[in-house]
């Protein structure tokens, strides 16, 4: 169940990481499917069309880091879509990819966080139990929200 809502969340997250690559690359990655895999010394990978893998067990550490794991699951969501061949074997980079993800995740940096705590907050609403520091996580993002809204003070 916590898998099936992993990916859910990741479902959630994707307009948000797709409008951050729009921006930085002019172009909206087509949509593929968020599968768990399996991997060793690898975090995810991608066939470059159809699905993008985010290994079991990386996923699960996501899950229990909370906000910080979900913005590292946005920058990676970023990471594979800009891949537009299979990642499986060799996995260099590029310049023009490595230009790429810079300019996404610094330029599109308000969007990533977008996606990662609107996939946070849907994985905890579908928990039955809120731990401590999920809870924590929580009220931080809405006391930000707070400030935002209210506007900086002199």
């Amino acid at each position: 169940p916590s898998q099936r809502a992993f990916l859910r969340s990741m479902e959630k997250m994707r307009p948000y990481v797709c409008t951050a690559m729009a921006k930085g690359t002019n172009a909206r990655p087509k949509h593929r499917a968020y599968i768990l895999g399996r991997g060793e010394g690898i975090e995810a990978y991608t066939d470059g069309t159809t699905y993008i893998a985010i290994v079991d067990s990386v996923a699960e550490q996501m899950m229990k880091e909370g906000l910080p794991g979900f913005l590292r699951l946005a920058h990676l969501m970023v990471h594979e879509y800009l891949h537009d061949t299979e990642d499986t074997g060799s996995h260099a980079h590029d310049l023009e990819f490595m230009e790429a993800f810079h300019d996404i995740v610094l330029d599109s940096s308000d969007q990533l966080f977008a996606a990662a705590t609107y996939g946070f907050n849907a994985l905890v609403k579908e928990n039955d139990k809120l731990s401590k520091k999920s809870a924590k996580q929580l009220d931080l993002i809405k006391r930000s929200e707070a400030t935002a809204e209210a506007g900086p003070t002199a």
